[in-house]
């Protein structure tokens, strides 16, 4: 398995309980294997204020589904399946622990492995797995062209300049995901 550091200097894979290598600042860096509303650059950087290096990825064994009522997906382990996403690079602790809080309690954060598209490599990244496994309102395959919501974004840029000071200074997630439900 390579770790991410074959990819690019100072980016660590996650594994294990605390997951990362150190940088040269003495924080860690982690992997996050992203599939739904975190697709969205625009998403993705308002909540990190950033936009991290991100490489195409596949996650075998897993399946992505609807949610009803939802604009944003479910994955759960499924044999013979496989989820396309992509793997968030260098995301650090503070970085890891916002998208914990958006993520919400919905979600159990695990390590995975993830093929990554364009070479040959396996990563060790964090993912977001439904917490439900059970849950009857998951159904069919989410797709990220057809079943995301423009509003989605909207909604989360106009939440983030009403809150612009607070939002950006805490770094604090904007929970939009139930009141977008009502946008679609």
């Amino acid at each position: 398995m390579a770790s991410a550091n074959s990819l690019t200097a100072g980016v660590g894979s996650c594994g294990g309980a605390g997951g990362g290598n150190a940088n040269a600042n003495g924080g860690s860096n982690h992997n996050v294997f992203v599939y739904g509303s975190l697709l969205a650059d625009d998403v993705v950087r308002v909540l990190l204020r950033r936009i991290p290096q991100n490489s195409p990825a596949i996650l075998h064994g897993y399946h992505r589904f609807s949610i009803k009522g939802r604009v944003y997906p479910a994955i759960l382990p499924v044999e013979n399946k496989k989820v396309t996403g992509r793997v968030l690079l260098g995301i650090t602790l503070p970085e890891l622990e916002i998208l914990d809080k958006f993520e919400d309690f919905e979600y159990e954060k695990r390590v995975v492995d993830v093929s990554l598209k364009d070479t040959p490599d396996v990563l060790q990244a964090y993912t977001y797995v439904w917490a439900k496994s059970d849950d009857t309102n998951l159904y069919g395959e989410w797709d990220f062209e057809v079943d995301y919501c423009d509003t989605w974004i909207d909604h989360v840029l106009e939440a983030s300049t009403i809150l612009s000071d607070n939002f950006l200074y805490y770094r604090a997630p904007v929970y939009t995901k139930i009141i977008c439900k009502f946008y679609k």
